[in-house]
């Protein structure tokens, strides 16, 4: 059974059998003598605790270890007699386009991606149009407010309905 009290605690609850020496020292020397004996005995235990997991690995994967450590390091070495055989090789310098080829290059993909954006346009155009608002608020009432105008309703209603049809147009786009 672990002994589970405080190095100060542990001071306290000792007996003055066998503790001769110790019954000499002031408190303060006794408490920093049972600390260092501590902290001591927890830094043996983590060696033999890291010493025993390095004793418990199975001694198959051990062998497979080494000899991967092996092969790595025979590949290492190989790397290293070829690059002292071979001069490094220069890579040929990058083909400079001119301003032609790279404006082609560019409006050859335009029409693609132009696409979203134009939909976006049109669709943003035509549910702006009052003719739109007025057919939205006679199917609607709730979406108008007094006025007759559009309210946060309305507008969140037309935005669902552009995102409808935006995704609807780019799939058969």
């Amino acid at each position: 059974m672990a002994n589970k009290s405080t190095p100060i605690e542990h001071l306290i609850n000792m007996d003055d059998d066998g503790q001769g020496d110790d019954a000499n020292l002031s408190a303060s020397q006794q408490v920093l003598r049972k600390y260092n004996e501590l902290e001591n005995q927890t830094e043996e235990r983590a060696q033999i605790n890291t010493g025993m997991d390095q004793h418990q690995m199975d001694p198959a994967l051990a062998n497979q270890h080494r000899m991967m450590e092996l092969e790595r390091a025979r590949q290492f070495q190989q790397q290293q007699q070829m690059q002292h055989q071979q001069p490094p090789q220069q890579a040929p310098p990058p083909q400079k386009k001119g301003f032609m080829a790279n404006l082609k290059g560019m409006a050859g993909d335009l029409p693609s991606k132009l696409t979203g954006p134009l939909i976006v346009i049109i669709l943003f155009i035509l549910f702006n149009m009052g003719v739109v608002n007025k057919t939205l608020t006679r199917f609607i009432p709730k979406i108008a407010n007094e006025y007759g105008t559009i309210n946060m309703k309305g507008i969140v209603l037309k935005a669902v309905i552009v995102g409808i049809l935006f995704f609807i147009v780019r799939m058969f786009i």
